[in-house]
């Protein structure tokens, strides 16, 4: 195996392969940076009047940086790699027809790639069933950012000892506000992986820092939704009902007067909002008892009238004080 190639895995081997894993940083045994270098088609054809257009599409791809996984190719080596795509026709997409069918790459322009394989081959690993996602390339600081942060906390997470599982949280936490303006949903997905398991024996410790993050107006948005979401599925399965599923319900309808937060309103009220507060077989908490202060019911009234959906209805109509039914 070629010097670059070994440099590439030692540098990634802090981060561990684990296939069932809900984060793409752990889930992926090859993560690499590649900049596509040109690209060729041949003309789409139709081998017969029932089956699909079809053509293979040749790419040149450069290999920018290798993050995890060993790779046969050399940095800078340039990879030839062909695909097959599919279509209906030029007008019509009603269905999946595989990876490279609905992926388009830009020639000159780099991208991260996720990769589930056995092989060291890049050319194997791009394409399918390896291949798993191609990302903005910028996204590589998300994997070293969980790279570094596997190296300094990732022993001590993964270990029994409850008090050192609990401090390392914490400071990955902590890790995570202080570059809260700079990652985004791959290093979210990555950070509640490790810490969310934490969780369920130190919920009250952890959730302040987890909501300072969640609350603040310079974090990315999908550093933001990557911890709220991991927040709900947490208190859906320790914490479901009221009052401790309160302490999450309610900065959640405080984020929709955020105008930062304007991006997440709609999914917010949906899903976490409105399944935090309508249990089936439960009725709801009173709105007062979830938010005290009226002036804050109001300001919270105001921003749920901008969401047409029924379930922003409803959950206006419970804030505004009407009747709820039990929900079924």
């Amino acid at each position: 195996m070629n010097k670059e190639a070994q440099q590439g895995g030692q540098a990634a081997a802090a981060l561990p392969h684990e296939p069932a894993s809900s984060a793409e940083i752990l889930a992926a045994s090859h993560i690499f940076v590649v900049e596509m270098v040109s690209q060729t088609a041949t003309e789409w054809a139709r081998p017969t009047e029932d089956a699909l257009q079809q053509r293979r599409l040749v790419m040149k791809i450069r290999l920018v940086e290798s993050l995890k996984g060993m790779l046969k190719a050399k940095h800078g080596e340039v990879v030839e790699v062909n695909v097959e795509q599919a279509r209906e026709d030029k007008f019509t997409v009603s269905d999946f027809h595989g990876f490279w069918s609905h992926t388009e790459l830009k020639t000159g322009t780099k991208y991260l790639v996720l990769a589930e394989g056995q092989s060291e081959d890049l050319a194997v690993l791009m394409q399918e069933p390896a291949i798993k996602a191609v990302l903005d390339g910028a996204l590589a600081s998300d994997v070293k950012a969980a790279t570094a942060a596997e190296q300094q906390f990732g022993p001590s997470l993964t270990g029994n000892d409850a008090a050192r599982r609990r401090d390392a949280a914490l400071q990955m936490l902590a890790l995570a506000k202080e570059q809260r303006a700079k990652l985004h949903g791959l290093f979210g997905r990555y950070l509640w992986a490790r810490v969310g398991p934490v969780y369920r024996d130190a919920l009250d410790a952890l959730l302040p820092p987890a909501l300072e993050i969640v609350q603040a107006r310079d974090a990315t948005l999908q550093l933001r939704e990557a911890l709220i979401y991991g927040l709900y599925d947490t208190f859906l399965s320790i914490a479901p009902m009221p009052p401790k599923s309160l302490e999450l319900l309610r900065p959640l309808l405080g984020l929709l007067t955020q105008p930062e937060a304007a991006p997440l309103g709609d999914r917010l009220i949906q899903v976490p909002i409105y399944n935090l507060i309508f249990r089936p077989g439960k009725t709801p908490p009173s709105a007062a008892s979830v938010l005290p202060d009226p002036a804050a019911r109001t300001r919270i009234l105001d921003a749920l009238g901008t969401h047409k959906s029924a379930k922003a209805a409803e959950v206006r109509s419970w804030l505004a004080g009407e009747p709820q039914p039990v929900a079924r």
